[in-house]
């Protein structure tokens, strides 16, 4: 009759490897079990070791001067929870350079977008940086970019626009590692939804609030670029006051200008 081994000579079965989901796939292995508490545990803060730990090589540098996906992944997730009380110095520190960062990051007000240029405009400074991403080309293809609306096709010569279309992969990566960039970079377009019904008479821009209606996108009065989510839905709710009929998509193109075709 064949004997079974006692259990404490039976090999223990291996932990479940934990695999985080693809929107947090640039955080360090290292801290994949703080992401795993994160996202298991009904737990509403993090502690101070925690902090300083999710920080890491963050808190040797000024917000300035962090960068890469693996840095948003850290401040994203230190961001999701509170910080347990009474809250350390160096934790304290740490917070204060987290709001600095997202700051350095978030979408300019003051930067309009309401050019629309051809692909040539940028298409030297694209040579330039597939060769070597200098500062220097990095920042004449900001302070070009920072107030384009849209990249026009028909007026862009062939070379140049296919250039343009090869080149965004690597701007975006490039992106990617510098976010501070999105800061001037990131529109926000509201295009209204007519299901071929004419263009209504918009209402105006209230008095008082910062900036102005944008003009209508590549001359079309149903569409717009705006420099922050927050402008975009603020026009949105504007319109719908005055024509609740009207409906409008609102479209994040992430760093990219819209292609116009």
């Amino acid at each position: 009759m064949r004997r079974t081994a006692p259990s404490s000579t039976r090999k223990a079965k291996k932990p479940k490897r934990f695999n985080p989901p693809p929107a947090w796939e640039a955080l360090p292995t290292s801290l994949h079990d703080l992401l795993e508490d994160y996202l298991t545990q009904d737990r509403s803060y993090w502690t101070n070791a925690e902090v300083k730990r999710l920080a890491g090589s963050l808190m040797d540098s000024p917000p300035d001067k962090w960068k890469g996906a693996a840095t948003i992944a850290r401040v994203k997730l230190i961001r999701g929870r509170a910080v347990e009380t009474p809250i350390e110095d160096t934790v304290q520190a740490i917070w204060k350079s987290l709001m600095e960062f997202e700051t350095m990051c978030a979408p300019n007000s003051d930067c309009i977008k309401s050019r629309s240029i051809a692909a040539d405009e940028l298409y030297p400074l694209i040579q330039r940086a597939n060769k070597r991403m200098t500062k220097g080309v990095v920042d004449d293809l900001v302070g070009i970019l920072k107030d384009v609306a849209s990249i026009d096709h028909k007026i862009s010569s062939p070379e140049a626009f296919s250039a343009y279309i090869d080149f965004k992969p690597k701007w975006n990566d490039y992106l990617l590692q510098h976010p501070q960039l999105f800061r001037q970079l990131d529109p926000f377009y509201v295009v209204a939804a007519l299901a071929g019904n004419p263009v209504p008479n918009w209402p105006v821009w209230p008095p008082g609030r910062p900036n102005d209606l944008p003009p209508g996108l590549d001359g079309q009065n149903y569409a717009w670029c705006f420099p922050t989510f927050h402008a975009a839905t603020f026009w949105v709710g504007v319109a719908a006051s005055v024509l609740p009929g009207v409906r409008m998509w609102i479209f994040d193109t992430g760093s990219n200008p819209a292609l116009f075709y």
